[in-house]
């Protein structure tokens, strides 16, 4: 029976976080459907989403921070980030303190996020592609993952 037990348990520490990347699916970058945005480097994106500016194609582009679906933001700090959710926030805070400017916008609802997406110029964000045959005005940009 122990060695049952002692399966389970690995089996659910290997098999639970499998499901999970398994159940996002694809993650996207998205920009209002009228707007003409080039794809980022890893290196864009994350300078991006720290809050510093990044300018291509003579545009300086604004990150919207999808916090509406915990587990796609956590996939996002992990995957692209390379940062836990209480590290990213600790970056933030210590680059506006040292340099001033502006944090980017979290937004906790799907539906503010993606209204303020296709008011702001230049305003891109991430989200889980299969929300995106949902959406309209909107258009993706690259897949992240």
């Amino acid at each position: 029976m122990s060695r049952l037990m002692c399966f389970l348990l690995i089996f659910s520490v290997i098999a639970v976080p499998v499901m999970a990347n398994d159940s996002i699916g694809n993650v996207v970058l998205i920009s209002a459907a009228d707007k003409q945005v080039p794809e980022f480097t890893n290196k864009e994106l994350r300078l991006l989403f720290l809050g510093y500016p990044v300018t291509k194609a003579s545009a300086t582009y604004k990150p919207l921070i999808n916090a509406s679906n915990q587990l796609v933001y956590s996939m996002f700090l992990q995957k692209v980030m390379y940062m836990t959710e209480s590290r990213y926030e600790r970056q933030l805070l210590s680059r506006v303190f040292r340099y001033g400017g502006e944090r980017p916008v979290r937004y906790d609802d799907k539906g503010d996020l993606i209204r303020n997406l296709k008011k702001r110029p230049n305003a891109i964000t991430f989200v889980n592609a299969n929300i995106t045959l949902q959406l309209d005005g909107v258009k993706i940009v690259q897949q992240l993952w």
